[in-house]
């Protein structure tokens, strides 16, 4: 009997026996190059509203995850924008190490991807002398800063507020105990974004401003 004599369904089981793997794989190539497509060609990119580096300090991606959700929610931030987090952090006293995870920072500080940067004391005092950190009183005002504990340069400048009490931050344990200290990156187009989350982080009210 040949091919063109056996049923429909008898064809499609001949086809299916000898084609199985190419089946397949053409329709698993199609499925992922339908998603390229989507993700490319269609699919709204998210903005980065306002990005927190957690410097020194391991945050785990679910960690990550959830207070970025509860600050998307808290501000509220538009549709298709996002806060990002990323974690700069190695237990590895390896110089090499250290300098790709210092590069790293400075690649996405550099393109303008950190905007809130969340460290100890001591770093916090390092971004300002590497000319990260903005002052503070042009960022979010000093009502903002009233009875906070900062730290100020010689000339006035403010770099640094402490958040150690942010009911927000206490959930995540960051830092081991050790104090908690915010500075911003002197980016002034993002600096209403950034007095936004740190109302947020700190739970800063209408009613205080």
């Amino acid at each position: 009997m040949t091919f063109k004599e056996l049923s429909f369904k008898e064809k499609a089981g001949h086809i299916w026996y000898y084609y199985k793997g190419l089946i397949i794989g053409g329709a698993f190539f199609a499925l992922v190059l339908g998603s390229l497509i989507y993700t490319i060609f269609i699919k709204t990119p998210v903005e980065n509203y306002c990005g927190i580096a957690v410097y020194d300090q391991f945050m785990s991606m679910e960690d990550s995850a959830m207070l970025i959700d509860e600050i998307n929610k808290a501000v509220p931030v538009p549709e298709n924008n996002s806060v990002q987090i990323q974690s700069f952090y190695t237990d590895k006293n390896d110089v090499t190490v250290q300098a790709e995870l210092t590069e790293k920072f400075n690649t996405y500080l550099f393109a303008r991807e950190l905007h809130i940067l969340l460290s100890t004391q001591k770093n916090a005092e390092d971004f300002y002398n590497a000319g990260y950190a903005a002052d503070l009183k042009e960022y979010l005002g000093e009502q903002r800063l009233k009875d906070r504990n900062t730290l100020s340069a010689k000339d006035g400048t403010v770099y640094a507020v402490e958040v150690t009490d942010s009911e927000l931050l206490k959930q995540y344990n960051l830092f081991k105990g050790e104090k908690i200290y915010l500075a911003i990156a002197p980016f002034p187009d993002y600096k209403e974004k950034t007095a936004n989350v740190f109302d947020v982080m700190v739970g800063y009210t209408e009613k205080q401003k």
